[in-house]
């Protein structure tokens, strides 16, 4: 008696077993009871070691650059910036006739009689020099936002006007907006 009490309580302790016949889900046949896959599908094919195995580096390099070709399409037709004054064509190098040098464009021009260019000190103080140079005598000190009359304007130079006295500024000290 006192074995069929113990095998008693250890059948209690074990779930029972599912009495509902379970079916393959692929082919729908009847599977055996406990069976972790079907017997006559079989087991399931491996899975792929690297199922996103990426871009290579070609495809990287192609895409970002389209990407940047396309963000520098986008400022271009933003900002209203004509292809023909972006950069034009200068003089050869000395020494090398086949190479050509890029200029950088052309003065900022009003295109309506309303507007004119204005020129200001963009640095905290600039010095008009009596030539175009750093050791020649000083003329005239101006402040920042001080506005002058540019009579010519040069890449290092500008030949400026202040209170009737003409001198020349560092033209990387000015700054010029149409107004």
């Amino acid at each position: 008696m006192a074995e069929t009490f113990l095998h008693y309580m250890k059948q209690k302790d074990k779930p029972e077993p599912s009495k509902e016949i379970r079916h393959c889900p692929d082919c729908r046949e009847p599977m055996v009871p406990g069976a972790v896959f079907c017997g006559f599908c079989g087991p399931p094919s491996p899975a792929e070691e690297n199922p996103e195995k990426g871009l290579t580096l070609f495809q990287t390099l192609l895409r970002i650059s389209l990407i940047l070709a396309l963000f520098c399409a986008i400022v271009v037709y933003k900002l209203d910036i004509p292809f023909e004054d972006t950069m034009t064509p200068g003089p050869a190098k000395p020494g090398d006739p086949h190479e050509a040098v890029m200029t950088p464009p052309p003065a900022i021009k009003p295109k309506d009689a309303d507007f004119k260019v204005v020129h200001t000190v963009k640095a905290s103080r600039a010095n008009v020099r009596s030539k175009p140079n750093t050791g020649s005598e000083v003329v005239a000190k101006l402040e920042r936002g001080v506005e002058v009359k540019v009579i010519k304007n040069g890449d290092m130079w500008s030949q400026v006007e202040i209170d009737g006295k003409t001198g020349y500024v560092a033209s990387s000290l000015l700054h010029s907006e149409i107004r």
